[in-house]
């Protein structure tokens, strides 16, 4: 895989401009990640997601649905109107799924690699990937048999916000390893990843614009007034 190593917000611009313009049939999505150690795989594939001591099957992640399914009637703002949107909001609020973020913006990825302070390098990945497979040609997402792209209604707030959409994994014990994608690296030295954090919030791309909601407010409150990171 191609690694790229990330100066400033600049040169990340620079580079969407020079090497990832959409084209006639593809487009870029980005997916950052605190941890360059982490690996590119849906929540529900991770090697610390158990059940019992055991990694879940299916047939975990179908009743982890069902039961999302059945305790979130009323606390959503609309129904999901089918088995994609109720994952995908599923997945936005912390359940383990077999949809994994990203995002149209970069600046939104650069923004969730340098979210926290910590002691690692953070990355980008930026994949080329096909423009096809919409909701709306898509077989159901527990019988689909290659690495597809979904991009959902925005029924939860935050997926408009961060211009949000998933890639479904028929195998998500495995990391993806999909021609097209770039590992754009930020390195944890000279204080990069608190710079590109600060440069993000004077372009609008912070914790209360990703988070729309009181919790997100008081948390990018609490990183302008305090010493927190």
């Amino acid at each position: 895989m191609e690694t790229i190593e990330i100066k400033s917000v600049a040169h990340l611009s620079e580079l969407v401009d020079d090497k990832f313009d959409d084209e006639d049939e593809t487009t870029v999505i980005y997916r950052g990640l605190e941890d360059v150690g982490y690996t590119l795989q849906p929540k529900v594939g991770r090697p610390g997601i158990k059940f019992k001591g055991k990694d879940l099957t299916p047939q975990n992640e179908k009743r982890i649905i069902e039961l999302f399914k059945r305790r979130s009637t009323g606390l959503t703002p609309l129904n999901a109107a089918d088995e994609w949107e109720l994952l995908a909001i599923a997945r936005h609020h912390g359940l383990p799924t077999r949809l994994m973020d990203w995002t149209r913006n970069p600046l939104v990825a650069a923004y969730f690699a340098v979210r926290r302070k910590l002691d690692c390098d953070s990355v980008i990945y930026a994949w080329r990937c096909p423009k096809e497979c919409l909701s709306t040609c898509l077989e159901k997402p527990f019988e689909i048999n290659e690495v597809t792209r979904y991009i959902p209604r925005h029924v939860v707030a935050r997926i408009r916000a961060q211009s949000g959409l998933f890639t479904a994994h028929p195998y998500p014990y495995s990391p993806l390893q999909e021609p097209g994608l770039v590992k754009l690296l930020i390195p944890n030295k000279d204080e990069l990843r608190k710079q590109i954090k600060r440069s993000l919030w004077r372009l609008g791309v912070d914790e209360a614009t990703m988070y729309p909601d009181l919790d997100g407010t008081a948390r990018h409150i609490e990183w302008l007034q305090t010493d927190c990171h």
